[in-house]
């Protein structure tokens, strides 16, 4: 993930992560290869077990200079998160998930994340795991 983002440019300049172990390590490599330093990461608790409050909570948190936000959380809160944003809802079972394990998602937002709502955001991208090992061979 993190070659991947960095080979497309996408540089966070603010990183909120779960401190849950599996999302502690996935945003340890990923900032390591973007040469985030890891004193700046914000684990927060509010984002392991979010609801979509919770986590429009922690975007309302980031700093105004901010320009790409690194999010690291855990599902069924950021398959809500983005589908109120403007991702549009997974289809089929209701066990099937848009925003899997390792999923990277790019959605630019108003600039007052105080106040966001329901379709504010436009997703430019979603990349799976299974596009970013492709992408990674080529």
């Amino acid at each position: 993930m993190g070659h991947w983002l960095q080979s497309a440019q996408v540089l966070p300049d603010h990183v909120v992560a779960s401190p849950a172990q599996r999302a502690r390590q996935t945003t340890e490599l990923v900032c390591q290869v973007l040469g985030f330093s890891e004193d700046r990461i914000v684990w927060n608790h509010s984002v392991y077990n979010a609801d979509l409050k919770d986590l429009l909570d922690v975007l309302s948190a980031v700093p105004a200079d901010a320009r790409i936000t690194l999010l690291v959380g855990h599902n069924p809160g950021l398959e809500f998160l983005f589908t109120f944003l403007g991702g549009r809802a997974s289809e089929g079972s209701a066990d099937q998930e848009l925003i899997k394990t390792a999923t990277l998602t790019l959605i630019t937002l108003p600039n007052d994340w105080s106040r966001l709502t329901p379709g504010c955001g436009a997703v430019m991208w979603i990349k799976h795991p299974k596009e970013l090992a492709a992408a990674a061979q080529d």
